[in-house]
């Protein structure tokens, strides 16, 4: 399994442990060197831009080994002062690609029959009792590597029950960011109002206060900057909108929740944003599933 920046990280721990002694008070984000960090994203981009050259129907063990580590680094050199490290180290291990015959039978066996339906529509899924996430290799690299990155982020955040529309808006928000990061184009098509969603909550609130509470699972912080519980309302209307775009005949209903949502960011975003949102869904229908 080829490590990335091993000779950065080994620099990185001997460092820490240097600076970690008894009566060290130095704060660790004043430790990170932004060098070493702008040095690692030069070998992810070079990593990356070998990831793509390989033949997803023909991956070795290692190479599919090496597209988790790919993932779990470039997390890790972007989120890692608010990553559970015990978390991030469990990446290379419990994350798995799997071409289709082994992605069936894993869903089959830890989902019954309802795998079947799962390994046709799925790219890939969670299962709590292996504490694993199992993904579909797909014909393109490009989403692959984008589809890892994603669960990979899912798998290190705090296991506590979240919002899905949300949640799912900001992990792909950050996997576009990511891949950006390294050279790579941005999905448009994956998550898109969600992703929309994301970017107007970080808009109210700050990137760093968003980043925390994504990580963490707690979102006080967040709906402090939301007045009258407007929050918990506008989570609410968003998973009632989200799901609407999945039913055929729920327009109106779409609709409703829809203005709902516009409403109730707006009331709570500076005046120079106001009505941004407007547009953002304008026009949209029921997506397909």
């Amino acid at each position: 399994m080829k490590v990335i920046s091993s000779t950065l990280h080994s620099q990185k721990n001997n460092y820490m442990k240097n600076h970690n002694s008894i009566g060290d008070t130095t704060d660790q984000q004043s430790i990170d060197n932004p060098w070493e960090k702008m040095a690692n994203e030069a070998n992810l981009s070079k990593e990356y831009s070998e990831l793509l050259s390989l033949n997803p129907e023909n991956l070795s063990d290692e190479e599919r080994s090496r597209i988790v580590s790919f993932a779990s680094e470039l997390i890790s050199n972007s989120f890692e002062n608010n990553i559970n490290p015990e978390r991030l180290e469990k990446v290379s291990t419990n994350i798995k690609l799997l071409d289709r015959k082994q992605y069936r039978n894993e869903t089959e066996a830890a989902l019954g029959k309802e795998g079947i339906f799962m390994a046709i529509l799925a790219d890939g899924f969670y299962y709590d009792k292996t504490d694993s996430v199992y993904i579909r290799i797909p014909i393109n690299m490009e989403k692959l590597i984008s589809t890892t990155v994603h669960e990979s982020l899912h798998f290190v955040c705090d296991q506590t029950e979240r919002s899905e529309g949300l949640n799912e808006g900001i992990t792909e928000l950050y996997t576009n960011r990511l891949i950006e990061k390294v050279g790579g184009k941005q999905n448009k098509e994956f998550y898109a109002e969600e992703k929309d969603f994301a970017k107007e909550i970080e808009s109210i609130v700050s990137p760093e206060e968003l980043e925390t509470a994504y990580f963490s699972g707690d979102f006080t912080t967040v709906s402090k900057h939301f007045k009258d519980g407007d929050f918990a309302l506008l989570i609410k209307d968003s998973e009632a909108y989200f799901q609407s775009l999945n039913e055929v005949g729920e327009e109106e209903k779409q609709k409703e929740h829809y203005e709902r949502m516009c409403s109730r960011l707006n009331k709570n975003k500076p005046m120079n944003l106001i009505s941004k949102f407007k547009n953002i869904f304008n026009g949209k229908t029921v997506r397909s599933t």
